[in-house]
């Protein structure tokens, strides 16, 4: 598996239009006041038999895109760390809400 930098991403489309829509606007909610650390967003493309599998990395909130999530099918999984949480979307619109986990292991054994 290959992690690439937001500059390295072969995929990238950054624009205004839709931006209620975008990536950057659904983290930007999911985080209300929690500051943005990191994301990433694991991309598959090829075919079934010859899946080719990537990370792209995000290291500011202002790095992740602003075009509707559906001009973009090829997103599979977003992953966001915050100073406090971990989210996770799965599927390439990211409809549903994010999964939500502390960071710290110690706080997902006090919520058990």
């Amino acid at each position: 598996m290959e992690i690439r930098t937001r500059e390295s991403a072969s995929n990238e489309r950054v624009g205004t239009d839709g931006e209620s829509r975008s990536v950057r606007r659904l983290v930007t909610d999911a985080l209300g006041n929690e500051q943005f650390v990191a994301g990433f967003h694991r991309v598959t493309e090829g075919t079934p038999r010859h899946p080719e599998t990537h990370r792209v990395r995000y290291d500011n909130l202002g790095d992740l895109p602003t075009a509707p999530r559906d001009d973009d099918p090829v997103w599979e999984e977003l992953v966001v760390y915050s100073t406090s949480h971990v989210y996770r979307w799965k599927g390439s619109l990211f409809d549903a809400d994010p999964t939500r986990l502390p960071r710290s292991p110690g706080d997902v054994q006090r919520q058990g």
